[in-house]
């Protein structure tokens, strides 16, 4: 690494410590590596001596793409993989625990972080598309969601991504994020004292279906608005050629009209409800 990368990297971790600093004025701040037990690739399970492997291992290999609604780890989409033989020794010494976080490796604008919860039908272990954040035994679950939610936030996402990741022109092998990054990212010192209601995972999770709400709402009325776009375009060729389908289209299309009327009502009196004025305090974050 040449001199100016190594000037530019220690500037930018010098700004981003100050943005934590003011974001944070009260809170002591640490680095990620001091709150979790590791931050790593997880190799893979289906490696070794041949005599090793087992056939009929009981695993599931999740990625990024496994995660549901709540911000947890899922394995609706990889119980269906035909995964092969494992070394049931690795499995065993690499099967992510309750409370763990998964960063993407190769880094994209859908960047998302997942967290282990528990009573999964079998051991569950990373592809390669994912960086393990391991927790110590003894971590607090509400401790490794303020983590998860640290690390979902904008200007911290911004500051992990790499800056290439905007680039189109760029190989996408070459959006990485580094785990040595990761392991110096400057960070709020989180502590029990901090959980004393024990109201933060019920936050996290309200937050996360609020999200995840909010992203159907928004599928849905584009469909619908699609949907009539299409319609309008055909209205004139409606009118000279099938006048008798108007009268029931006209009939069905004005109690749309209302039902959407008092879709838009609610929705309206919704977005009143959700309270913006709470991430206006944030924004300088």
């Amino acid at each position: 690494m040449s001199e100016i990368q190594t000037i530019d990297e220690k500037e930018e971790y010098n700004t981003f410590y100050k943005k934590v600093k003011m974001c944070f004025p009260r809170i002591e701040i640490t680095t990620l590596d001091t709150l979790v037990k590791n931050i790593s690739l997880s190799p893979s399970v289906r490696t070794g001596d041949a005599e090793k492997l087992d056939s009929l291992a009981q695993y599931y290999e999740v990625g990024l793409r496994d995660i549901d609604a709540e911000g947890l780890v899922s394995i609706q989409h990889s119980k269906n993989k035909q995964l092969g033989a494992a070394n049931t020794y690795l499995i065993k010494k690499y099967a992510l625990k309750e409370n763990d976080l998964l960063v993407p490796y190769r880094a994209s604008r859908d960047y998302k972080v997942s967290r282990v919860g528990k009573d999964y039908p079998a051991p569950l272990v990373t592809n390669a598309s994912v960086i393990r954040i391991e927790m110590y035994e003894d971590t607090p679950k509400d401790i490794a969601i303020l983590i998860q939610t640290y690390l979902l936030a904008w200007f911290v996402k911004q500051y992990i991504m790499p800056k290439d990741v905007y680039r189109p022109h760029k190989q996408y092998a070459r959006h990485l994020i580094s785990t040595k990054k990761l392991a110096q990212l400057p960070i709020p010192k989180f502590t029990s004292d901090m959980l004393s209601d024990g109201n933060y995972e019920a936050l996290f999770k309200n937050k996360k279906l609020l999200e995840s709400k909010g992203r159907e709402l928004v599928k849905k009325s584009t469909q619908i608005f699609h949907c009539i776009d299409r319609e309008s375009e055909e209205l004139l060729k409606l009118f000279l050629y099938d006048k008798q389908k108007i009268a029931p289209i006209l009939e069905k299309e004005e109690i749309l009209v209302q039902k959407m009327q008092q879709l838009l009502d609610e929705l309206t009196q919704l977005h009143e409800d959700v309270d913006c004025s709470r991430s206006k305090q944030g924004l300088h974050c």
